[in-house]
């Protein structure tokens, strides 16, 4: 099933807010609680927390871990930011994760239990996230109530979980996973990993979400005046009809995230159960559009059925550039 519309991509008023890019787009922005509301204070947040591992799998000093996330365009350095008091170094790769284990290689208790002893391939796990080795730190990460506060380098929160109690992941092997990265971490937007015996999802994307979102655009650089196809795939993988709400993001040249929804791609969608709905729009790139860097993202709904697709970056050149083989027509 496809849905197909040429649109005309008004990004030159997503620079100056409020967003005013359409009627059809000003009708469709999210309200106060969407996730472009809060994209711009959370930069990183917290995605996944394994604060309870089961006795099977060895004991809390060894296995616990917690799992970071860049919303943003940007690498940030780490260096200053705490974790539940615990200092954090080294850096963090735009639109990536960062897995931060009490215990890693340094084993500071010398028994051969620690994350990448048992995150490895040899148990299935095909890891490509960094691992941040905290050396044994003192999260105090005990139920049945936990919190995790992620500070920066002023000491300023930019990302705090608290839950009393814990909904679930408390010593069965699964962990609490953030829902949609953009909405804030109330325990509303945490769900507990399955199966329990996967012990998380350390790899990245979390397990929680029946309806999963990807996006995907021609390789550029785009030029001006050129046509660009955005397609979506939207995948229910439950026995069960799933309503889902949808919104869009667009992240400019500045890092500023304005809410963009493109008339002819759904905003509102009930998905069959098994099934993938596929929907296509063409943008044509204005002429006076600013040059640089650009993000797009599609975030489905709140809630359990929420999930966000990966980030799609692209750049647009001016036309006095030397083209090489662009993916796109005008």
């Amino acid at each position: 099933m496809k849905a197909m519309s040429r649109i005309l991509l008004l990004l030159i008023t997503l620079v100056a807010a409020p967003f005013s890019a359409s009627r059809a787009a000003q009708s469709q922005a999210p309200q106060a609680d969407s996730p472009a509301t809060v994209a711009n204070s959370l930069t990183v947040v917290i995605h996944e927390i394994m604060f309870d591992p089961p006795d099977t799998l060895g004991s809390d000093d060894d296995y616990e871990w917690i799992e970071l996330f860049n919303t943003t365009g940007a690498t940030i350095d780490l260096s200053g930011w705490t974790l539940n008091g615990a200092p954090l170094t080294g850096v963090i790769e735009p639109y990536r994760y960062l897995i931060c284990a009490r215990q890693d290689l340094s084993d500071p208790d010398g028994d051969g239990a620690y994350f990448s002893a048992f995150y490895n391939l040899d148990h299935g796990y095909d890891l490509n996230t960094p691992v941040l080795d905290m050396g044994n730190a003192e999260w105090s990460l005990q139920g049945p109530e936990l919190a995790v506060v992620l500070r920066d380098g002023l000491e300023q929160v930019v990302d705090s979980v608290s839950f009393d109690p814990v909904p679930g992941g408390d010593g069965d092997g699964s962990t609490l996973e953030r829902v949609v990265a953009l909405l804030p971490g109330t325990p509303e937007n945490f769900a507990v990993s399955s199966p329990a015996d996967r012990h998380g999802s350390p790899e990245g994307e979390n397990s929680t979400s029946p309806v999963v979102i990807e996006v995907s655009l021609p390789p550029g650089p785009f030029y001006r005046g050129d046509v660009v196809t955005i397609s979506e795939s939207i995948l229910n993988r439950s026995s069960e009809p799933q309503t889902i709400s949808i919104w869009r993001v667009i992240q400019l040249p500045n890092s500023l995230r304005r809410a963009f929804n493109p008339p002819g791609l759904p905003t509102h969608l009930i998905v069959p159960p098994n099934f993938e709905f596929q929907a296509e729009s063409e943008v044509t790139v204005p002429d006076q559009l600013p040059l640089g860097a650009y993000g797009y993202q599609a975030i489905i709904g709140q809630g359990e059925q929420s999930a966000g697709s990966d980030w799609e970056e692209f750049i647009v050149h001016s036309n006095d550039q030397v083209r090489s083989g662009s993916a796109t027509g005008s």
